[in-house]
């Protein structure tokens, strides 16, 4: 069986968001439950989110919710399996003032956290332009669809089995709050594939895959013959709207060198290239190690991040098995398509507690534990020029170890994971 898959510059709209936004002081009058609770956790996470993205910015809890956009799907709300028409829908998008966002979603009075972004404001207009932010949601959404229902403790039997007696627990969840458990992001650069960086090969973009590793090389500062002090001014982390016109011909040739070494095939819209030939030009670059392509997984990836070294990865929209030729002599290609290539940096960890209590009758109850649920996000770096795309992504929607559902799989072929996700693991400078 044979595999076409290259990373690509992609180019998908399904998503948008609702064309009004719900301020703060409509959702609680005008929305039901699963609208309350989006609220509430959107209230939560502006007052956890004490981290600056790389030290530089206003903390995120000095800021409030200002809007509440429901995101959509190819002009729908994204509504989960159950919902009636008139139900609200499942992800929104929360702005916050002065700025940043989160997305969230909620089912059944149950609300969630999937990824929140430091800086920028959420917009139809953006989210469209930013194919791979949708790429996440969609995996998102098909997560959430299938997610478990509420957590409860299964009732507790007291007595003989001739008078059974349940007592049922209740649990009263406390706010969110982000732990000290976090690593800041790597990248010292917000770089894309436009203008300077495809001045060598326009009108086609630089691709996405020459985007990844040039923010690579521009952390390590490798290899020498670059000016990197001088390529770093452009675009800092730390202030990403700031150009540096001196360096814009330096970028243009790092770019085009990039391209190069992974074979990139320029295209009028998309260049695309094979991330199997991203270790060997590492290595060709005067790395130690170029890395190994594998299924991405989050445990590993943390390793990486904790070492000190940002990962590049990537991963597929689409994915067709075309038959080829005449039985006996019949054959089948594997073809992926809409990829993207990004670079895992940095993450966080969310916590909860919950208490649990014991119904007593009379209105009273007592409580009998405490636990965290932790949520864990990792940052990503989309190369896409600007800091809007980059934030912090629910960890679970990259791990493909532990993903509970795979392509459905054709007669004799092993199953495949939707997108195909990819990290390049042990590069070593």
């Amino acid at each position: 069986m044979a595999t076409s898959a290259l990373f690509a510059s992609c180019a998908k709209e399904g998503y948008q968001g609702g064309e009004s936004s719900l301020m703060q002081s409509e959702i609680v009058a005008a929305l039901d439950s699963d609208s309350q609770a989006v609220q509430k956790l959107a209230v939560e996470v502006a007052s956890a989110m004490g981290i600056q993205d790389g030290g530089v910015g206003q903390p995120l809890g000095d800021r409030t919710v200002s809007a509440v956009i429901p995101i959509q799907l190819n002009g729908e709300a994204i509504r989960t399996a159950g919902y009636s028409p008139a139900a609200v829908p499942v992800f929104f998008a929360v702005n916050y003032a002065p700025g940043g966002y989160s997305i969230v979603s909620s089912a059944h009075g149950e609300s969630s956290l999937w990824a929140f972004f430091p800086d920028g404001q959420f917009s139809p207009q953006k989210m469209a332009e930013c194919p791979p932010l949708c790429l996440l949601m969609e995996r998102a959404v098909e997560m959430s669809v299938e997610k478990a229902g509420p957590r409860y403790p299964p009732a507790h039997r007291i007595g003989d089995e001739d008078d059974t007696i349940f007592e049922p627990y209740v649990e009263e969840s406390r706010n969110l709050e982000m732990t000290n458990e976090r690593m800041e992001p790597l990248l010292p650069v917000v770089w894309g594939q436009g203008y300077p960086y495809n001045a060598k090969v326009a009108p086609s973009p630089a691709g996405c895959v020459a985007t990844a590793m040039a923010q690579v090389l521009a952390y390590y500062r490798k290899p020498a013959k670059w000016d990197w002090a001088k390529l770093r001014k452009h675009h800092p982390k730390e202030h990403s709207g700031v150009n540096a016109p001196e360096a814009y011909s330096e970028l243009a040739d790092l770019f085009q060198d990039l391209g190069q070494l992974v074979d990139m095939k320029y295209g009028a819209s998309v260049s695309n290239a094979d991330p199997k030939l991203i270790p060997p030009a590492l290595v060709g670059l005067g790395f130690s190690s170029g890395g190994i392509l594998r299924d991405l997984d989050y445990a590993r990836v943390k390793g990486e991040l904790s070492a000190g070294h940002p990962v590049i990865a990537g991963g597929f929209s689409h994915h067709e098995v075309r038959s080829h030729g005449i039985w006996p002599f019949d054959w089948e290609e594997d073809l992926y398509s809409g990829g993207h290539a990004f670079v895992l940096d940095g993450w966080c960890v969310f916590r909860r507690r919950v208490d649990v209590y014991r119904k007593m009758g009379g209105g009273k109850r007592k409580k009998e534990r405490s636990f965290c649920v932790y949520k864990e996000l990792v940052h990503v770096n989309m190369g896409w020029d600007d800091p809007w795309c980059n934030g912090y992504f629910y960890c679970g929607l990259f791990d493909t170890e532990h993903m509970p559902y795979p392509d459905r799989p054709t007669s004799g072929r092993r199953p495949s994971y939707e997108y195909l996700l990819k990290a390049l693991e042990g590069v070593r400078p």
